[in-house]
């Protein structure tokens, strides 16, 4: 009897010496493994989804932040209909998702794939030349890696040990569109709408050697970036994403777009008759850093859409972040040009407040302001109740 037999295998005895070395290449091939293949994905994505509006993914892939995360924001930033980011100057960013994403990042291979859903608006003239519609980086510094707005013109960066700058296309005036950019050794490819539409060499750089940094869209390096528009669907990928995987995040973001039930708007010219009392920021025990205030008008001429009565009610935004609106001087009397929608329709301003003085009607529809906010200039924003 062989003394090292300790059983059978097909009925054949089965050494220790041969177990240990079984036991051996096995624990290398999982060590092996588990040091080749460090997972790789969307380690970030604006979903859409009110129930978990922003995905958030560490190292290991796994999801955290969960249930409910969404982006922090400062200055003229609301978020709008299906938690897309609605920009008019001001910032959202992640900061809760800085150690995950850089941990992420260091196993990227040196590859990383953005996407994003862009509604573009008329420029803000940015202080530097430029328009930042999201980055990942430290807000106060120039972004590790941006699509910006220069111009007519859209524009990729990598900021880091190695400098990239590649201009992706020309913006269309009006029109929505899905862009991605996909980065790696062996080449950096751009996309809109799920079509490949260029192509550079890959990059050079230390991408798993960044520093830390967050996301952050609207805005860039001390204020001096503003954008306004509209941003959903953002993806940050630790990997590149092949031209078959770009067409389907396209084709998703659109066919969810395509399912949303439409919002029916008036555009009309009108005389401010009445507009609500509404709460500032100084006064005592009030703790919201926004409000909408219910006006009503008289139409003077409807532009577009449908509407009967002589007289509307809309919810405007007076202040935002506490930085005071053009709105809130609006002159008893005066004459505006507005695009509204029914406020009802709008569940993400649930919670926002609403001053409402204005005359008990019960048969009362309210609508909501849409169009561009801006801000009062710094001379003329009220401070402590000395203005108003």
């Amino acid at each position: 009897m062989n003394r090292n037999a300790i059983g059978k295998e097909g009925g054949r005895p089965v050494s220790f010496a041969s177990l240990a070395l079984c036991l051996l290449c096995a624990f290398a091939a999982r060590d092996g493994q588990a040091a080749e293949a460090p997972w790789r994905g969307r380690m970030l994505a604006m979903t859409g989804d009110d129930r978990r509006p922003v995905e958030v993914r560490d190292a290991d892939g796994e999801e955290v932040l969960a249930p409910f995360y969404e982006f922090d924001r400062k200055g003229l930033a609301l978020v709008d209909v299906d938690y897309s980011l609605r920009l008019e100057g001001g910032l959202f960013y992640g900061e809760a998702t800085r150690d995950y994403l850089h941990e992420a990042l260091k196993n990227s291979g040196n590859a990383v794939t953005l996407g994003v859903y862009i509604h573009s608006r008329t420029r803000e003239k940015a202080k530097e030349g430029r328009s930042c519609l999201a980055a990942y980086g430290d807000p106060d510094k120039m972004p590790l890696l941006a699509v910006w707005q220069d111009n007519d013109a859209l524009v990729f960066t990598l900021a880091a040990d190695e400098s990239v700058e590649i201009k992706l296309l020309r913006m269309p005036d009006t029109e929505p569109f899905h862009l991605a950019v996909a980065v790696g050794r062996d080449g950096i490819a751009w996309y809109r709408n799920g079509k490949r539409i260029g192509a550079a060499a890959g990059y050079e750089g230390d991408i798993a050697g960044w520093s830390p940094g967050i996301p952050f869209f609207g805005n860039a390096h001390k204020g001096a970036h503003p954008w306004r528009g509209r941003l959903e669907f953002f993806e940050l990928h630790n990997r590149t994403l092949d031209q078959d995987e770009i067409q389907a995040m396209y084709a998703k973001a659109k066919e969810e777009i395509k399912d949303r039930p439409g919002i029916p708007s008036i555009a009309f010219e009108g005389e401010l008759l009445a507009r609500s009392k509404y709460p500032k920021p100084w006064d005592p025990g009030y703790t919201y850093s926004e409000v909408l205030s219910i006006g009503e008008y008289r139409i003077v001429k409807l532009i577009s859409g449908e509407y009967a009565g002589e007289k509307i009610r809309v919810a405007e935004w007076m202040y935002v972040d506490r930085i005071f609106l053009t709105n809130s001087r609006k002159a008893i009397g005066s004459r505006h040009a507005l695009t509204v929608e029914r406020l009802d329709r709008h569940a993400h301003l649930t919670t926002t407040e609403r001053a409402d003085t204005l005359e008990l009607d019960l048969d009362a529809v309210v609508h909501y302001a849409r169009g561009p906010i801006e801000a009062l200039p710094p001379g003329q924003q009220p401070k402590g109740g000395k203005r108003e």
